[in-house]
């Protein structure tokens, strides 16, 4: 059973994907998942940063948000586990925290 605020957070990932996925903004989410599936069939450790790496310059999202929902909503299907901290290097994060994530072997998404 999923609480309240869990189903909140969940809605929110879903409105953020669909919007993702409109004509124009396809190429960052499916640049994004093409990532996220090797990651999660090698079962490699990564974080946000390194999926943001990996991206091709000036493919960019709607919304910075895209990412982040990309990963839990995989996470949420078993193709991740998380496995630790990491400190992002990004100035805009502020020396906040990111999720280290490792691949179950499991793509299917």
């Amino acid at each position: 059973m999923t609480s309240a605020g869990e189903q909140l957070a969940i809605d929110g990932i879903e409105a953020n994907l669909a919007a993702a996925t409109a004509p124009h903004r396809v190429t960052y989410r499916e640049h994004v998942e093409a990532i996220l599936d090797d990651f999660a069939r090698t079962g490699r450790e990564f974080n946000a940063e390194d999926v943001r790496r990996l991206v091709p310059p000036g493919v960019e999202p709607h919304s910075h948000n895209v990412l982040p929902s990309l990963i839990r909503h995989w996470a949420r299907r078993g193709a991740f586990q998380q496995v630790g901290w990491d400190k992002p290097n990004r100035p805009s994060r502020h020396g906040s925290v990111i999720r280290r994530w490792r691949g179950t072997g499991c793509a299917d998404n």
